[in-house]
This record gives structure tokens, C-alpha cells and sequence, in this order.
């Protein structure tokens, strides 16, 4: 079945959840980070604040390009979309939340490359097969988790 646009949104929110957290707390002490005024590099507490601001927007934009996306599978004659456009659909995603996380916290580009598309590989892996062992019937409600 081909997800329903309240099936889109909710796998998108926990994907998210279940994906992006963990792998936001997994890679945000790795992550290059910039150093402050006297030359330490900035604290775990801030780069966690810097990593979760760019998860939060990934999420609040996803959900907005959602509705997009929808609109336009509607024109497409099978109303659904190849799993390579999901993945290339990142780049489109990426270019806001990077534009604010950038113009307020200035962290390194190479650090928010790392954080957005290690997740969004991470959530395209997880949709093409893991979801589907996790919520067996995900499928046959058209994308809907509850």
C-alpha cells in the first residue's frame, strides 16, 4: 500500500525518534566542533545543544516538506515515489536546517554534513527494511504507526 499522507507523517516523527536521537547522541562528541575565544573547544552540553537544535529542525522542516512531497506524488500517475527520490529528497531538506543552525550557532560546515546525512542515510536504510520487522502492518496501513 502506498503511505497515506497521516502514514508519511508518522513514520517521519518516528524514524526521528528512533533513529535520530540515538545517532544525534552517538555522533555529537565525535563531531568537529569549533573552539571558543580562549582556544578550548566548546563543551558536550553545547554540542549536544547545537546537534539537537539542527535534529529538532530536521524534524519540524521534514514534517513540512511532507506535505510537499505529498502534493506532489498526487500528479504522478502511480502516486508514489521511487526510494531513490526519499534519499535524494535529503538535499533539499538539508539546505534550510543547515541555513539556521549555521546563521546562529556557526559550527563547522563538515560537522553538520556529518550529523544531517549520516541520519538521513540511517533513516532511508531503516525505511527500506528495518521499520517493516519492527511494525509489521506499517505497510498495509499506508505508513501509520498507530
Amino acid at each position: 500500500m502506498i503511505p497515506s499522507l497521516v502514514g508519511r507523517l508518522q513514520t517521519r516523527v518516528f524514524v526521528m525518534l528512533v533513529i535520530g536521537i540515538p545517532w544525534t547522541l552517538l555522533v555529537t562528541p565525535v563531531l568537529p566542533m569549533p573552539t571558543d575565544d580562549v582556544g578550548d573547544v566548546i563543551a558536550l552540553g553545547e554540542r549536544y545543544e547545537v546537534t539537537f537544535v539542527a535534529w529538532f529542525l530536521a524534524l519540524a522542516f521534514g514534517l513540512v516538506w511532507e506535505l510537499v512531497y505529498h502534493a506532489w506524488q498526487q500528479r504522478r500517475w502511480d502516486r508514489d515515489f521511487p526510494s531513490l527520490y526519499f534519499l535524494l529528497a535529503g538535499l533539499w531538506e538539508f539546505l534550510p536546517v543547515a541555513a539556521v543552525v549555521i546563521a546562529v550557532y556557526e559550527p563547522p560546515f563538515a560537522a553538520i554534513v556529518i550529523m544531517f546525512f549520516g541520519l538521513w542515510l540511517l533513516m532511508w536504510v531503516f525505511v527500506q527494511g528495518p521499520i517493516r520487522v519492527l511494525v509489521p502492518r506499517w505497510r498495509f496501513r499506508g505508513g501509520r504507526i498507530l
